[in-house]
């Protein structure tokens, strides 16, 4: 059996919940990420998958949010991110005003009753755009004055 570990209590209730739902996290490298899945939509298909894991921009006070740059099987390029309800309530597309204001409704809810929320987002990368942005991440990382400030931005 699979005893997970993680870094915070959030990250723990993710993994738990992912099982609990069909995708199994069994292994990792520092460059990969291997799920099982179980797709309910499939009558029950299990796929084995690997995610490259591109990116990682970790969780600090500033950015209030944590975020993964992955590279799927098929090559699209996909940008999770994990936080504070406000912090990425407020980075949500205005394509679809509606559910922006159901969640709302539904944010509101939980903090009345005293939950703490946590937030999940992603976002489908274009190649060109992530090379640009990889770039100036890479800059960041490597600078040798302000990095963290640099990082942030």
């Amino acid at each position: 059996m699979i005893k997970y570990q993680a870094a915070s209590p959030d990250e723990a209730a993710l993994v738990i919940a992912a099982k609990h739902f069909g995708f199994f996290f069994y292994r990792r490298t520092p460059t990969t990420i291997y799920v099982r899945e179980s797709h309910v939509e499939k009558m029950g298909k299990v796929q084995d998958i690997s995610y490259e894991i591109l990116n990682v921009l970790e969780f600090n006070s500033t950015r209030k949010r944590q975020s993964v740059v992955c590279r799927y099987p098929d090559g699209r390029l996909v940008l999770y991110c994990k936080g504070a309800d406000t912090v990425i309530y407020e980075r949500l597309s205005d394509s679809n005003n509606d559910i922006k204001k159901i969640t709302r409704e539904y944010l509101e809810q939980f903090g009345s009753s005293g939950l703490r929320t946590l937030c999940l987002a992603y976002r489908e990368l274009h190649p060109n755009v992530y090379e640009s942005w990889n770039e100036k991440f890479i800059q960041a990382k490597s600078s040798l004055q302000d990095r963290e400030k640099k990082l942030d931005e």
